[in-house]
């Protein structure tokens, strides 16, 4: 598990990165001039591209995997996803919070959810 979280954790690194980096100004975040900003596109474009969000989708991704345990015998100290992992070897909620990296070198196939 250790290789994934490790690779997933570097992974966010380079969203952020990317995002301190990018002229943000809302016109740029679009690609589209001020005067269509109300359009349907722009709209969702702000919404769910917006640097604020970016930076909170980060920010609870990494909060995720801080939290995160692997399984361990006792009631209520794992992470429910791992309760599975013994037969998987990795646990499927830290494979779901890799999927979208998927594209990114260094994904391994075995990573993908399995179910």
């Amino acid at each position: 598990m250790d290789d994934l979280v490790q690779w997933l954790r570097a992974q966010l690194d380079e969203d952020e990165r990317i995002l301190r980096e990018a002229n943000t100004s809302p016109e740029m975040v679009t690609g589209i001039p001020r005067s269509y900003a109300a359009a349907p596109v722009a709209l969702h474009i702000g919404e769910f591209a917006g640097p604020e969000r970016v930076l909170r989708e980060i920010a609870a991704k990494r909060s995720m995997l801080a939290i995160h345990r692997p399984y361990v015998p006792e009631p209520d100290q794992a992470c429910l996803g791992c309760a599975d992992a013994i037969m998987f070897r990795w646990c499927p909620i830290v494979r779901l919070l890799a999927l979208p990296y998927a594209d990114r070198p260094g994904y391994r196939p075995e990573w993908a959810p399995t179910r």
